[in-house]
């Protein structure tokens, strides 16, 4: 039986290889999507950053950029 993708695996497969993006920004996307359950952007933080398909670039007191490299 098929199963729906989790949310994490689902906002895997919508960020492009390279691409940089924050937390509010996958937030403002699953929203335009119409997605009706939306993480938080904590929770978001810490699934990237112990994701290997993510690096972390930090960037002072602005919010926390994410790369995907995978």
């Amino acid at each position: 039986m098929r199963k729906k993708p989790k949310i994490f695996d689902s906002i895997k497969t919508m960020i492009d290889i390279g691409e940089e993006i924050t937390a509010q920004q996958v937030i403002d996307r699953l929203i335009n999507m119409g997605r009706k359950e939306i993480p938080t952007k904590k929770s978001l933080s810490v699934k990237f950053k112990n994701d290997k398909q993510f690096v972390v670039i930090k960037r002072g007191r602005c919010p926390t950029i994410f790369k995907r490299i995978l």
